[in-house]
């Protein structure tokens, strides 16, 4: 009887050791994967963009995220470029207003301050409302002011309680997403 415990012990503790290397394998691969999926590239000159604009470092990253998937020579359909996936003549405003060079909108160090300045200013334009603004990077500022004075839209003229554009929903809805992973990793 003795023999018969011992023995029951030594493969219950078989078992769990062979549990938990199995369950630090699968974290260790999550982690791993998580690092591969959501990476934080370009962390200076995010920092410094992200501070200089009065924007969370989370929130920039997770815009180059959705907008670019981190590819610095990103070219849209309709012409927007690099990480911030900006247009030449919304780059070349923000340029006018910062003195901020708009030349090579493919060069990080151009794109990723000039995509913060125009994120910053449109959170201030939307009294800090992050689904405002986000949902005017994406679909235009002029179509989130028409949904903000639209009863369907918007209950109060400034907080959206419905996006009519699907594929802004999504956008916006991402971005919160990719925002909270981004948070996590930052804290």
């Amino acid at each position: 009887m003795v023999f018969k415990l011992r023995k029951k012990k030594r493969g219950s503790l078989k078992r769990l050791l062979a549990v938990c290397i199995t369950v630090g394998i699968l974290l260790f691969g999550v982690h791993v994967s998580m690092e591969r999926l959501f990476p934080m590239p370009y962390c200076d000159a995010v920092t410094a963009a992200a501070e200089e604009n009065g924007i969370s470092p989370a929130l920039l990253y997770a815009l180059m995220k959705a907008e670019s998937n981190f590819d610095a020579e990103a070219v849209s359909k309709k012409g927007a470029k690099g990480l911030m996936q900006l247009m030449e003549e919304t780059a070349v405003w923000c340029g006018k207003k910062t003195g901020l060079p708009a030349e090579d909108l493919l060069n990080p160090e151009e794109n990723i301050p000039l995509g913060a300045y125009y994120l910053g200013y449109l959170l201030t334009l939307y009294d800090g409302e992050e689904e405002c603004a986000v949902a005017a990077y994406n679909a235009g500022q002029g179509r989130v002011n028409t949904w903000l004075r639209d009863s369907r839209y918007s209950l109060d003229g400034k907080t959206l309680r419905d996006i009519p554009f699907p594929e802004t929903e999504r956008y916006v809805k991402k971005i919160r997403f990719y925002k909270g992973i981004y948070e996590r990793k930052l804290s």
